[in-house]
């Protein structure tokens, strides 16, 4: 229950700065409204990772120059039916190859996670894992988002610590917000 909260605390706390720095980065330059556009993009994605397939919610925004961040958090399709909540809940980073062309993006990017499943009321197991990857992002409003990373994880429980290669591949349909800075 701890890394719950603490996960959804980081999200919070990302979000909130976020728009704080956007702001202050506005008011020192002098971009005319044209060039001050910015876009955030909410996504409905399924993803196949590792430990199970998962269903969720993803954010992602412009940043700088063509930088994104990222955040979602899914939850393992198979324990739903169950009424038992498994986290995936990741951030990242990436970089717009394509930021010229509007309707087609190549982001390369870095990707953390936390995927947490409880075993039973007094045990659970931790998963954190850095992936690094692509998304590949079609479309101008209504997009059709595609990704793939391949990286490392560690599992970690009360009996044991395992290191591992994971994986996690994604597609998803997303809405672009613009809005200016």
């Amino acid at each position: 229950m701890k890394v719950r909260v603490s996960v959804i605390a980081l999200f919070l706390f990302l979000f909130s700065s976020i728009l704080a720095q956007d702001s202050v980065i506005v008011r020192n330059c002098n971009y005319n409204l044209q060039q001050a556009r910015s876009t955030s993009t909410i996504t409905l994605q399924s993803s196949y990772a590792k430990t199970g397939i998962y269903a969720g919610l993803a954010w992602r925004s412009n940043l700088y120059n063509g930088f994104q961040m990222n955040m979602s958090l899914a939850s393992k399709v198979r324990h739903l039916g169950l009424n038992k909540f498994t986290p995936l809940a990741s951030i990242g980073l990436g970089y717009d190859l394509f930021r010229k062309n509007y309707t087609v993006d190549l982001v390369p990017g870095i990707k953390g996670q936390l995927i947490s499943s409880r075993l039973t009321k007094s045990s659970s197991v931790n998963n954190l894992e850095l992936l690094f990857g692509y998304e590949f992002i079609f479309g101008k409003r209504f997009q059709l988002i595609q990704g793939a990373y391949y990286g490392f994880g560690h599992e970690d429980s009360e009996n044991f610590n395992v290191n591992y290669t994971s994986f996690l591949i994604h597609i998803g349909f997303g809405y672009v917000f613009m809005h200016s800075r």
